[in-house]
């Protein structure tokens, strides 16, 4: 009897149904938590039940992949988008276990029928690549340009992880401040409004430094992926274009960008010597990089609403509160990033004496 384990979307499956136990007893404790308590208040259930987003992002993203593996293997006819769609749609807080779970049901079917339908063992088939890229005639200049990129995306990436802990650090600052107001200490104006200027100067530091380095970023991914022209086959699974384009389109920039990072991870390891890289695993550190990156974002949107209908000094606590776990997630965030570009920038910078070996062969 075949074991389950040789079909190609069996480890995605277990992997999916670890995140959607341990996405499970998180949103069930911050559920019960939150409503057993009887204060209006931002609650400790509050927070538990913000952290069971951490383990569905991990769902979302096994979810994908298990119901991409079975429609590229003509398993299943309903592509893997509506995943996505329906995540958003139903959102974590509520709905969203219905999702992972109705996946791994639709797995399990399959796999139950999988020995009349796929031979064990099966790797997932191949698909033809989407783009030829442009070729690379000086690839020691590519080379070094995108290694030029990927330094300053590297140092902004850390000057905004040093705004997020200074950002830290005022926020415990004013804390401290409202937490003595709220105990009745009377404060002189002038002091309240050197606390709202710190607090400003910093966040709109923030905002700018991240808009550059999002910008350094994609020019840096442009060249990175245009780079892959040089080497192997000079193929890619999109082309330098849709590299940077699909960040700006909605709902596929959920997804699509982590597929372009994993694709470029994949191929300048390998020098892009294979037309696809699909049947490969996608590297930890991208993918907790993503999970993060989303993350943050939900926690930055989170924040924006807990702070605007702050009325009182608890609100601004509260707001205070959340604003610090917004900025730890982007320190994570920003050293995952760190170590996504260094991981492809270092794979890139061998193409150079790659071509000079090809070249040199008679």
């Amino acid at each position: 009897m075949t074991s389950q384990s040789a079909y190609p979307w069996t480890a995605d499956t277990q992997r999916l149904r670890n995140w959607l136990i341990a996405y499970l007893i998180v949103w069930i404790v911050g559920l019960y938590a939150t409503f057993s308590s009887f204060s209006h208040d931002l609650t400790p259930g509050f927070y538990v039940l913000l952290l069971c987003i951490l383990p569905y992002i991990g769902c979302v993203v096994y979810a994908y992949r298990v119901q991409n593996q079975l429609n590229v293997s003509g398993l299943y006819r309903p592509g893997a988008w509506q995943v996505i769609v329906g995540a958003v749609i139903l959102n974590p807080l509520v709905f969203g276990f219905l999702i992972p779970a109705s996946v791994l049901w639709t797995a399990r079917g399959i796999t139950r029928r999988a020995p009349t339908i796929a031979p064990p063992g099966s790797p997932t088939p191949y698909r033809t690549p989407q783009a030829q890229l442009p070729p690379v005639a000086d690839v020691a200049a590519a080379t070094a340009a995108g290694h030029t990129r990927a330094r300053w995306t590297i140092g902004l990436l850390y000057t905004g992880l040093a705004l997020d802990g200074l950002a830290i650090i005022s926020d415990f600052l004013q804390r401290g401040l409202l937490s003595r107001i709220a105990a009745g200490e009377q404060f002189p104006e002038a002091v309240l409004l050197s606390n709202d200027s710190r607090q400003g100067l910093i966040g709109g530091a923030q905002v700018l430094v991240f808009v550059v380095t999002a910008i350094v970023w994609l020019v840096w991914l442009h060249r990175a992926y245009a780079n892959l022209g040089a080497v192997g086959v000079r193929k890619a699974k999109f082309t330098t274009g849709w590299a940077v384009g699909y960040w700006f389109v909605p709902f596929v920039n959920l997804v699509r960008p982590y597929q372009i990072v994993v694709d470029l991870w994949q191929r300048s390891d390998r020098l892009n010597a294979e037309a696809s890289v699909e049947h490969l695993p996608g590297p930890p550190v991208i993918a907790w990089w993503w999970g993060v990156y989303l993350l943050s974002g939900f926690a930055g949107r989170v924040f924006a609403n807990v702070s605007g209908a702050a009325h009182t000094v608890q609100d601004l606590i509260n707001a205070t509160d959340v604003g610090v776990v917004v900025d730890v997630i982007g320190i994570i965030s920003a050293l995952l990033a760190i170590a996504v570009v260094r991981g492809i920038d270092e794979r890139q910078r061998r193409f150079a004496s790659q071509r000079t070996t090809m070249a040199s062969v008679p």
